[in-house]
């Protein structure tokens, strides 16, 4: 952060805070720009750009890596080939660093590797490609079985497989006490909806509802008194969009709502009926939830659809402690790093979601994996 600031990067005036979006912490630690990544571009760019002006550095856009040029070693690799402005391009090197990001983004990559359907809100390029090419060489993998979801999100309204991040449910206790519940397919609760640990609530996801949807399920009363439910949503606003936005419904009784939704009928008013006795008895026996204000009887009913989010992939190019990184045979490559996204989120999250931990693992293993080729590539 201090190498950051001294190379005039704008912080955001509001900056520390806490982001509740993420396990509960009590100092405010989160820094970011008033432009998101972009403010680290703009930090970036100017630093770039003096070292293009001076001859030390060449950028090349619109050209993808497509390849390795194997080397006489097997734990070397003599270049890569790229597909520069359409024409391949062979590109000798002393040392290369992946940094291509991670694969949440592609569907099939994400299914075989984390083994969870994906809905994501990851940048549409983040498709693996370095994390391909590099098993084709032999490279491991790290981080497999590491895999949480962001807790939550409604679906995209006109893109299946991803959600609108502008439009995401409030769904941590510390912002706003719920007055819903939660339920899966078959219309059951699987986990306290006030824990105040959203780490929590994404591995009880996890564990007890496969395919990481889910519905939140609540009357008018909720939807008067629990604001607000979605980032800058009036009540107002869920009945505007409610059957008319993509993954918002409103039914005048359960049986109807049940219908609209797909959720399973009996089970939805058998888990309703248990939820308002606890809410009578001021006691929940299932899952000991402690904020229980009111039961789900006012009519009209609604429910939002909800889905674990992929922000980032967890898994990645298996690395030593220097980047370089490992082959399956447990050797290293000599002259190959990953760096980033590419190396997998859990490589620096472990099984958890930290905030902080994307961009800021990936700009410190660059500066130090830049110093070791600088020391020690010939």
């Amino acid at each position: 952060m201090d190498w950051l600031a001294d190379n005039g990067f704008r912080f955001a005036p509001e900056t520390p805070r806490i982001i509740y979006g993420h396990p509960p912490y009590r100092v405010a630690r989160t820094y970011y720009g008033p432009d998101g990544g972009l403010s680290l571009l703009e930090t970036f760019t100017a630093m770039l750009d003096k070292q293009v002006a001076a001859g030390h550095v060449e950028v090349w856009t619109d050209a993808p890596l497509i390849g390795f040029l194997p080397s006489s070693s097997p734990t070397s690799v003599q270049g890569i080939e790229v597909l520069k402005r359409g024409v391949e391009t062979t590109v000798t090197a002393k040392a290369i660093v992946l940094a291509t990001g991670g694969f949440a983004a592609d569907a099939e990559l994400f299914a075989q590797i984390e083994g969870f359907p994906l809905v994501s809100a990851a940048h549409p390029s983040d498709t693996g490609d370095g994390l391909v090419l590099a098993r084709e060489i032999g490279a491991a993998l790290q981080g497999e079985n590491k895999f949480l979801p962001t807790f939550g999100g409604l679906p995209h309204p006109t893109t299946p497989g991803r959600v609108q991040w502008e439009d995401r449910p409030v769904l941590t206790t510390p912002e706003r006490a719920p007055w819903e519940i939660y339920v899966n397919a078959q219309g059951q609760r699987w986990v306290a909806e006030d824990a105040e640990s959203i780490d929590t609530k994404e591995r009880a996801l996890v564990a007890q509802v496969p395919d990481l949807t889910f519905w939140t399920v609540f009357d008018d009363q909720g939807r008067q008194e629990s604001v607000p439910m979605v980032v800058n949503w009036k009540p107002e606003d869920i009945d505007a969009k409610a059957n008319v936005r993509a993954g918002v419904y409103r039914a005048n009784t359960i049986a109807e709502l049940a219908a609209l939704t797909g959720i399973d009928a009996r089970g939805l008013a058998n888990t309703i009926d248990q939820y308002n006795t606890a809410v009578a008895n001021g006691n929940d026996p299932d899952f000991g939830r402690e904020f229980l204000p009111a039961p789900i009887a006012q009519a009209p009913f609604y429910a939002m659809k909800n889905h674990g989010i992929a922000l980032l992939s967890y898994a990645g190019i298996d690395v030593d402690v220097s980047a370089r990184v490992r082959r399956e045979d447990g050797t290293v490559f000599s002259n190959l790093f990953a760096i980033g996204e590419a190396m997998g989120g859990a490589a620096t999250h472990g099984h958890a979601i930290l905030s902080g931990m994307t961009c800021t693992p990936a700009i410190v293993y660059g500066r130090l994996v830049a110093r070791d080729i600088a020391a020690n590539v010939r």
